[in-house]
């Protein structure tokens, strides 16, 4: 597929009011019909539910179709329900949905995440509309398997941190986050105005699975047109998906790591007008590090070949250590627990 984030945008045109909510899912059968009843249960009165599915294993498009239509209120105007037998990645997966909408208003969501209430499309517009913003950003609430709400100390801190940055210029709130080590906006809290997308253009397809931190990137860009929302707009199920194994240099993984190299060298090592020397190249090594041990894991080296790379690595892994002392003995402790 051609680079969606290059050019080609919208294939119908904009139905004012029309809200166009995108799942997207891969191998999320276990929890998918909680992302669309979370959906269905939506107050708003106009919705396009947009199905997008990257190549699951299981995917029966006539179960999925039969649910809808039983559960579904007369504010569903419209269903697309897309199956693709071979996997493009998230980022891909999420500009192929984008294409067909048909909203004036788009979310967008995981297939194992959900909304936590039915007022979170309605909210989020009227403040829109108020504001005159291209984007509302809300809060991200994290959960266990079962939904129920878990304190996670970094996602408070970047719910916490979610407005200060928003108040911020660019290259402050840049810093802001790296200092502070939070993650304050993330896409499935936000609800987009289709003239965002139509300004800035889709997500950055040198990622495959990366979606979230380059479409923060836009976002912050925007400054005084992106709204803050202070309630929960999404309940985010934690550890489950690539990008939350606990595993160390997880060789499933390598898609993810590398996408992290990729992010280091795009949006780190390029600003040096915003971040010192030292920590534009250590940021680069130490993913470079990860993603490399990742290649030795999945081709079974063992663990003297990872020991060889360390050496090599040793600098950044030195630097990541004392620069990041606590969050190195906390992610390895989960790791090896």
């Amino acid at each position: 597929m051609e680079n969606a984030s290059n050019n080609i945008l919208f294939l119908n045109s904009c139905k004012p009011g029309l809200l166009s909510s995108i799942i997207v899912t891969y191998n999320s059968e276990k929890y998918m019909y909680e992302a669309i009843e979370s959906v269905l249960k939506q107050d708003y009165p106009e919705i396009e539910l947009i199905i997008s599915d990257d190549g699951s294993r299981i995917f029966d498009e006539q179960s999925i179709r039969n649910y809808i239509d039983k559960h579904k209120g007369n504010n569903l105007v419209n269903t697309i329900i897309i199956h693709r037998e071979k996997n493009i990645g998230t980022v891909r997966n999420i500009n192929f949905a984008l294409q067909r909408v048909s909203g004036e208003f788009i979310k967008i969501l995981g297939g194992d995440d959900i909304y936590p209430d039915s007022e979170v499309f309605s909210k989020q517009v009227k403040l829109i509309r108020e504001t005159d913003a291209l984007a509302v950003v809300g809060k991200a609430q994290q959960c266990n398997e079962v939904m129920e709400p878990i304190y996670d100390a970094r996602v408070e801190r970047s719910n916490n941190g979610l407005a200060v940055v928003l108040a911020m210029d660019y290259k402050s709130a840049r810093k802001y986050i790296s200092k502070n080590d939070i993650f304050p906006i993330a896409i499935q809290a936000v609800c987009y105005k289709r003239s965002f997308f139509e300004k800035n253009g889709f997500c950055d397809e040198d990622y495959m699975l990366i979606d979230d931190a380059p479409s923060a990137l836009m976002i912050l860009k925007e400054g005084k047109k992106v709204a803050y929302m202070d309630s929960y707009t999404v309940n985010h199920r934690a550890k489950v998906g690539i990008s939350s194994s606990r595993e160390l240099f997880a060789a499933r993984r390598i898609l993810y790591y590398k996408d992290c190299v990729t992010f280091a060298k795009k949006e780190i090592d390029a600003y040096p007008d915003i971040y010192s020397y030292v920590y534009r190249k250590g940021n680069v090594r130490i993913n470079e590090f990860v993603y490399k041990a990742a290649k030795i894991k999945a081709d079974k080296k063992g663990i003297a070949h990872i020991g060889l790379l360390g050496i090599q690595y040793l600098d950044a892994i030195i630097y990541y250590i004392i620069s990041n002392p606590k969050k190195f003995f906390i992610r390895i402790r989960d790791r090896l627990s």
